[in-house]
């Protein structure tokens, strides 16, 4: 269980570019971070299918496209602050 623990928190460092040790702080941060942009897609792709039915336009790209680019976005900031 430690072998696959180590594994996944040098996936995590690799991912978010951290250099130095992975303390408690910078793991609950990610999670959290990972946490509340998982909800923010899912809620956006709920949106944006509801959207397409009630406009019967392709609502789910655009959507999907501005969740991302706001991800990305925090994901800068949440690595700035770490």
């Amino acid at each position: 269980m430690m072998m696959n623990k180590n594994w996944q928190l040098k996936c995590v460092k690799a991912f978010y570019d951290i250099t130095g040790e992975l303390d408690e702080y910078k793991e609950k941060e990610l999670s959290t971070f990972g946490n509340n942009m998982y909800m923010l897609f899912m809620s956006g792709i709920i949106l944006g299918f509801l959207l397409s039915f009630m406009f019967t336009t392709d609502c789910v790209g655009v959507i999907t496209f501005l969740v991302f680019c706001f991800s990305l976005y925090q994901q800068e900031q949440v690595i700035h602050r770490l």
